[in-house]
């Protein structure tokens, strides 16, 4: 269709590429999206829509916020409610994870403000699911809990393998950061196991990882380890960037844990190239790089990026990220009373300060 230039080349593209992303076949869809002449604004904003998607889970963030906000532009034109919710939402948390709380919180608003009354339940549940994020990933667990089983309910209604798995693994993070790990656990089993009877491998690796999270948790760590290197191989299979950091970030804790510092380091290093790319996952990373520079020695680096780890800690609106970034501090400052770099006294001090109240999930590293 599109080599013909016929009309039905826009729909179908639009629709293809949305599939091939729920597979994974993300650079696929992105050359598919690209090879195509949207003539229709509407048509153009969805294709946008999608991009801007895929774009930021490959990512490169700021391409894929460009992409929604003309998408946005396209969609108000042509006068869509629908459509003009789509990129709001998928804009709204790329805003989020970027420390842009307020922005976030505006834009989600603004996208069931323009959803007709008679608006798909299940899709009006899926963005209001946006509030409840954002609430429990700041501490607010009671205020998120009901837009988490309003998800959960729709998605069980509707029978939607998609909204099934992701109304499973969203209610699981929200019970993670509670510490409620083996609770976590179960709804994360659920969700996989719906991800890969369905082939949906894009959210497989998603889910993948954060049950490894529960297990190291729950104290499950050759469980999670071998979950671990299984996932590593299928992020890397599909092209998802964030799974794939996030797995080494969780495989450099676990070995650090073990004190396999060695193993630790090479993974470090054969992960250097992804550091200059988005901004909340390269300080993730830094911190990660920073433990292991502790744990052999290395303190100026350690220090180093510790300290930028912490710009970025008090830049970004995540919940989760200060706590770890607190609980990295302690570690760095343990291995310079180990070492004898600094006074002891004081850093002892400042090990035990961090680690008086850890969030739950975060207790058995504490």
């Amino acid at each position: 269709a599109q080599a013909q230039g016929l009309l039905e080349a826009g729909p179908l593209t639009v629709s293809v590429s949305e599939l091939l992303t729920t597979v994974g076949q993300w650079r696929q869809a992105l050359v598919m999206l690209d090879a195509c002449q949207f003539k229709e604004p509407a048509l153009r904003a969805e294709a946008l829509a999608c991009k801007g998607n895929i774009e930021a889970d490959a990512g490169r963030e700021q391409e894929g916020i460009a992409a929604l906000q003309e998408s946005i532009a396209l969609a108000d034109a042509a006068n869509d409610r629908v459509l003009q919710a789509v990129p709001r939402a998928r804009l709204s948390w790329m805003l989020w994870r970027a420390g842009k709380g307020d922005e976030a919180s505006a834009l989600v608003d603004e996208a069931l403000a323009r959803l007709p009354g008679g608006a798909n339940p299940l899709f009006r549940a899926d963005v209001a699911l946006l509030k409840g994020i954002h609430e429990a990933h700041s501490g607010r667990f009671a205020q998120a809990a009901p837009y988490y089983e309003a998800f959960v309910a729709a998605a069980e209604v509707a029978q939607d393998p998609l909204a099934l798995v992701r109304a499973y693994s969203n209610l699981a993070i929200s019970r993670t950061l509670q510490g409620l790990c083996e609770e976590a656990a179960i709804h994360n089993r659920k969700a996989l196991a719906i991800s890969r009877e369905f082939n949906l491998r894009s959210l497989e690796v998603g889910v993948a990882s954060n049950l490894a999270q529960d297990l190291l948790g729950a104290g499950r760590f050759e469980e999670a380890q071998e979950l671990l290197l299984q996932t590593v191989v299928t992020t890397q299979q599909v092209a998802a960037y964030r799974a794939h950091l996030y797995c080494v970030n969780l495989l450099v804790v676990l070995l650090l844990g073990e004190q396999q510092t060695e193993r630790a380091a090479a993974l470090c290093h054969q992960e250097a190239e992804v550091l200059q790319t988005d901004r909340r996952q390269r300080a993730d990373y830094l911190g990660g790089m920073a433990c292991v520079a502790a744990a052999q020695g290395r303190l100026d680096d350690a220090r180093k990026w510790m300290a930028e780890v912490v710009l970025e800690s008090e830049a970004l609106n995540d919940h989760e990220f200060r706590e770890t970034t607190e609980l990295r501090l302690a570690w760095v400052d343990a291995h310079a009373a180990r070492l004898g770099v600094g006074e002891r006294a004081a850093l002892v001090e400042a090990v035990r300060r961090r680690c008086a109240n850890p969030p739950a999930w975060l207790r058995r590293f504490a």
